[in-house]
């Protein structure tokens, strides 16, 4: 990504992220499982499915994560771009 700000104008150029209220713990009625980063980045990737869990809930869950993943993302990177 930031290779790619190399090829922005000096006073032009923009990047979009898209969010939502559910990276938030607690903000959504649609919660069942609170959004964390797991220890193990892989489970992102390939989530693992227990027997009897909630399948909505998880799916959910997965949604708010990659939210999360994006909204730390935007924070790294805004550090980055204060430094140049």
């Amino acid at each position: 990504m930031l290779r790619l700000l190399g090829s922005f104008g000096p006073d032009s150029g923009r990047v979009v992220l898209f969010g939502s209220d559910a990276h938030w713990p607690g903000k959504n009625g649609l919660e069942k499982y609170p959004p964390t980063i797991p220890e193990d980045l892989e489970v992102l990737v390939k989530p693992t499915k227990k027997a009897g869990e909630d399948v909505r809930g998880k799916g959910f869950y997965q949604y708010a994560v990659s939210k999360l993943a994006i909204i730390m993302w935007m924070y790294a990177l805004n550090g980055q771009l204060i430094k140049v």
